[in-house]
Protein backbone atom coordinates (compact mmCIF):
# COMPACT_ATOMS: atom_id res chain seq x y z
CA UNK A 1 0.00 0.00 0.00
CA UNK A 2 1.66 2.97 -1.06
CA UNK A 3 0.42 6.38 -0.04
CA UNK A 4 0.50 9.52 -2.63
CA UNK A 5 2.56 12.83 -1.25
CA UNK A 6 0.70 15.81 -2.53
CA UNK A 7 3.34 18.67 -3.17
CA UNK A 8 3.04 20.65 0.01
CA UNK A 9 3.80 17.45 1.51
CA UNK A 10 6.76 16.42 -0.61
CA UNK A 11 7.97 20.05 -0.37
CA UNK A 12 8.13 19.30 3.31
CA UNK A 13 9.60 16.27 3.53
CA UNK A 14 11.92 18.31 0.80
CA UNK A 15 12.59 20.79 3.54
CA UNK A 16 13.03 18.74 6.48
CA UNK A 17 15.95 16.27 4.91
CA UNK A 18 17.81 19.91 3.56
CA UNK A 19 17.07 20.90 6.84
CA UNK A 20 18.33 18.29 8.58
CA UNK A 21 21.65 17.64 6.43
CA UNK A 22 22.44 21.48 7.14
CA UNK A 23 22.46 20.86 10.93
CA UNK A 24 24.37 17.77 10.68
CA UNK A 25 26.84 19.51 7.90
CA UNK A 26 27.05 22.50 10.48
CA UNK A 27 28.30 20.95 13.51
CA UNK A 28 30.79 18.81 11.64
CA UNK A 29 32.10 22.21 10.44
CA UNK A 30 32.52 23.41 14.14
CA UNK A 31 33.32 20.17 15.34
CA UNK A 32 36.59 20.16 12.64
CA UNK A 33 37.06 23.77 13.64
CA UNK A 34 37.14 23.78 17.27
CA UNK A 35 39.55 20.83 17.64
CA UNK A 36 41.72 22.29 14.96
CA UNK A 37 41.93 25.53 16.31
CA UNK A 38 42.57 24.14 20.10
CA UNK A 39 44.05 20.79 19.38
CA UNK A 40 46.30 21.53 16.20
CA UNK A 41 44.67 18.22 14.67
CA UNK A 42 41.31 16.98 12.88
CA UNK A 43 38.81 15.36 15.36
CA UNK A 44 39.26 11.67 13.88
CA UNK A 45 43.06 12.00 14.80
CA UNK A 46 42.00 10.07 18.44
CA UNK A 47 39.70 7.56 17.11
CA UNK A 48 36.12 7.23 15.78
CA UNK A 49 34.93 7.45 19.09
CA UNK A 50 36.38 10.73 20.08
CA UNK A 51 35.35 12.02 16.82
CA UNK A 52 31.68 11.21 17.32
CA UNK A 53 31.55 12.46 20.68
CA UNK A 54 33.40 15.93 19.76
CA UNK A 55 30.37 15.91 16.43
CA UNK A 56 28.10 15.55 19.59
CA UNK A 57 29.13 17.86 21.79
CA UNK A 58 28.94 20.55 18.34
CA UNK A 59 25.57 19.16 17.66
CA UNK A 60 23.91 19.93 21.48
CA UNK A 61 25.73 23.44 21.32
CA UNK A 62 23.91 23.99 17.84
CA UNK A 63 20.89 23.19 19.03
CA UNK A 64 21.52 25.67 22.26
CA UNK A 65 22.73 28.80 20.24
CA UNK A 66 19.18 28.04 17.75
CA UNK A 67 17.31 27.86 20.85
CA UNK A 68 18.57 30.99 21.81
CA UNK A 69 18.07 32.54 18.58
CA UNK A 70 14.69 31.11 18.02
CA UNK A 71 13.90 32.45 21.25
CA UNK A 72 15.18 36.17 21.01
CA UNK A 73 13.28 35.82 17.25
CA UNK A 74 10.26 35.02 18.61
CA UNK A 75 10.23 37.99 21.52
CA UNK A 76 12.08 40.65 19.14
CA UNK A 77 9.69 39.85 15.49
CA UNK A 78 6.98 42.07 16.89
CA UNK A 79 9.50 45.20 17.78
CA UNK A 80 11.35 44.92 14.62
CA UNK A 81 9.02 44.05 12.74
CA UNK A 82 5.46 45.68 13.43
CA UNK A 83 2.47 43.64 13.11
CA UNK A 84 2.73 40.75 9.75
CA UNK A 85 0.94 38.04 8.70
CA UNK A 86 1.30 35.78 10.96
CA UNK A 87 3.24 32.54 9.19
CA UNK A 88 2.90 29.42 10.71
CA UNK A 89 5.38 28.02 13.79
CA UNK A 90 6.71 25.03 11.35
CA UNK A 91 7.71 28.35 8.78
CA UNK A 92 9.18 30.08 11.66
CA UNK A 93 11.88 26.92 12.86
CA UNK A 94 12.58 26.68 9.58
CA UNK A 95 13.56 29.51 9.05
CA UNK A 96 15.49 29.98 12.37
CA UNK A 97 17.34 26.74 11.76
CA UNK A 98 18.29 27.81 8.57
CA UNK A 99 19.81 31.17 9.16
CA UNK A 100 21.22 30.10 12.17
CA UNK A 101 22.96 27.37 10.83
CA UNK A 102 24.10 29.67 7.37
CA UNK A 103 25.70 32.29 10.19
CA UNK A 104 26.97 29.47 12.60
CA UNK A 105 28.79 27.92 8.84
CA UNK A 106 29.68 31.22 8.53
CA UNK A 107 31.64 32.03 11.68
CA UNK A 108 32.87 28.84 11.54
CA UNK A 109 34.94 29.24 8.31
CA UNK A 110 36.10 32.70 9.11
CA UNK A 111 37.80 31.49 12.29
CA UNK A 112 39.12 28.84 10.44
CA UNK A 113 40.54 30.68 7.63
CA UNK A 114 41.73 33.80 9.85
CA UNK A 115 42.97 31.08 12.70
Amino acid sequence: MTVKQTPDTEMKFSLRVKKNLLLFVTALAMCFVYEVRHQGKPPWANGVGAFFESWLGSYLVLIVVLLLVGGISAAADGFFFGKQDQRTLGDKVHQVIIYGCITVLAVSLFLFIMG
